[in-house]
């Protein structure tokens, strides 16, 4: 991070940022450095944050074996900058999924030597010492919650953010999932709280009591050791998978699936005409991957799914259902509304067509 520190081009984008964080304009939402968690950090002038970010890279078609980069990035920096000088911190490599505590062990030391001592470097003349503070971490929803410590998507309070329990829901005498009533209050997961948890789950088992966790919380992670790292909101939302390859592709193959073909919103015998469709439809270029026909939807990458969900609504305008559509409508409105470059205060509040949806 120190050789970063020294180019030109990072010197100027970091001083740009900071003077604007010192200087808010207005209540837009442009990047990280504008949202509610940064804003209550109450750093100091010349403080800078940085987001980790680990997933799985599998190498090899043939076997188990796989990597775990460790990134982490400055986010007083210009996007583009930002995602150009993104810096490997750690890298795990193995046949199995990684001792996060073990991993990231390193980085934690480092992150609180950097909190106290800070890192100096200079420019225009000018000496800055930069107090450096990591406050969120970026994971898939399967490497989150051993991270986090927690349970596991399919179990009871297993939700990062709140402490909604969940239940079993029946598919059929062989088949269930675990799922979360969406008319079920809950309240919603504090640091403090999720400490105070852990605190009770130890308590508990000095005391004997056979107990595996408490509101979820099953042990404490490395990264509660991390200055100024908030353990519940300091996880960012999974929208890929929850979202893209979630909720977007469920509803597309339960329209496509001709064992649905009694049901008022089947379309799969129309495939040819939505193929059409998306033949002559012209996409926008951040759409970067093309997207292929219905016959390989079951293969479709994220990124086509999100192009997909981009096209879907007038795509299928006289061949899904209008109630149907409409519907899948309020969750696009939504999600497009929170996933523009500059999100404007009054589109932040899209609680109405996400809790319509």
């Amino acid at each position: 991070m120190e050789n970063l520190l020294q180019k030109v081009e990072v010197q100027r984008s970091l001083l740009k940022n900071i003077n604007r964080r010192s200087n808010p304009c207005n209540a837009d939402i442009h990047d990280i450095t504008d949202g509610n968690l940064y804003k209550r950090l109450r750093l100091k002038p010349s403080d800078i944050t940085c987001s980790m970010n680990s997933d799985r890279i599998a190498i090899f078609k043939s076997s188990q074996f796989s990597t775990w980069p460790l990134l982490i990035s400055i986010n007083e920096l210009d996007y583009p900058l930002r995602r150009k000088n993104t810096l490997l911190a750690g890298l795990w490599f193995g046949n199995k999924k990684p001792n996060f505590n073990t991993f990231l062990g390193p980085l934690v030391d480092q992150s609180q030597e950097l909190a106290e001592f800070g890192i100096e470097w200079k420019t225009d003349n000018k000496v800055y010492r930069s107090k450096v503070f990591f406050t969120m971490f970026s994971a898939d929803s399967v490497a989150r919650c051993q991270i986090q410590f927690i349970n596991q998507f399919n179990g009871e309070y297993s939700c990062p953010w709140c402490l909604v329990k969940g239940e079993t829901y029946h598919l059929s005498e062989r088949s269930h999932k675990w799922i979360f009533d969406p008319t079920e209050k809950a309240i919603n997961r504090s640091h403090t709280q999720f400490t105070n948890h852990l605190r009770s789950l130890q308590e508990q088992l000095e005391n004997g009591t056979s107990v595996s966790t408490v509101f979820g919380v099953k042990g404490a992670s490395k990264l509660l050791l991390i200055p100024k790292f908030d353990i519940v909101q300091g996880f960012t939302f999974d929208y890929m998978h929850t979202c893209l390859l979630g909720v977007v592709r469920t509803l597309t193959l339960a329209w496509l699936d001709s064992k649905q073909h009694n049901e008022e919103f089947y379309i799969g015998n129309r495939s040819e005409e939505i193929n059409m469709r998306i033949k002559l439809c012209k996409v926008p270029l951040d759409c970067r991957r093309t997207l292929r026909g219905l016959k390989d939807v079951k293969y479709w990458k994220a990124s086509e799914w999100k192009t997909w969900m981009l096209i879907s609504v007038p795509i299928l305008h006289g061949i899904l259902p209008n109630c149907y559509r409409k519907h899948f409508g309020k969750l696009v409105t939504a999600v497009c509304l929170l996933s523009q470059d500059q999100v404007k205060h009054e589109d932040s509040l899209v609680s109405t067509p996400s809790r319509e949806f």
